[in-house]
């Protein structure tokens, strides 16, 4: 009678064991959409609409929900005056949430927020506008490429 007991507790442990382990493999291992790949570059027309203006995004950002990754804002060109840092975050609703600091000699500012909305359909992002509170006075598109840079500069 006692080892009967003893194999219905450990029974029991296993299976709560089991399922404890399911729980978390599902909750960890969703899969969640790239929306900005790894190492990627972006182009924005900048004040004269030449794309000389590149973002980098260091890591992945996934659509879970705070996922960032550190950018880089900058000419190459004049990579000696360094670049402007700033993050990309994944933000609630299918919104993507990039801040940014102004350069040291303005550096009393407080960082630029600014964001934008994308749908699942067309991730990972190729472009995107990004804008302060939803407004068109000030925005900054991004493009995947050099070419649809100037391209779009063009139209």
């Amino acid at each position: 009678m006692k080892i009967s007991k003893i194999r219905f507790v450990l029974l029991c442990l296993f299976t709560l064991s089991c399922l404890t382990a399911f729980y978390w493999h599902t909750k960890y291992q969703t899969q969640f959409q790239i929306i900005i790949p790894q190492k990627t570059t972006y182009y924005t027309p900048g004040q004269q609409d030449n794309c000389k203006w590149v973002v980098h995004i260091s890591r992945e950002v996934t659509t879970r929900e705070g996922d960032m990754s550190p950018a880089q804002i900058g000419i190459p060109e004049v990579a000696g005056n360094g670049y402007i840092s700033g993050v990309v975050q994944s933000g609630p609703g299918k919104s993507i949430i990039m801040a940014f600091n102004l350069p040291k000699t303005v550096s009393k500012l407080p960082p630029i927020i600014m964001i934008a909305s994308y749908n699942n359909k067309t991730l990972p992002i190729k472009t995107i506008r990004f804008r302060v509170m939803n407004s068109t006075l000030m925005s900054m598109s991004v493009y995947s490429s050099y070419e649809k840079c100037i391209e779009a500069t063009m139209k």
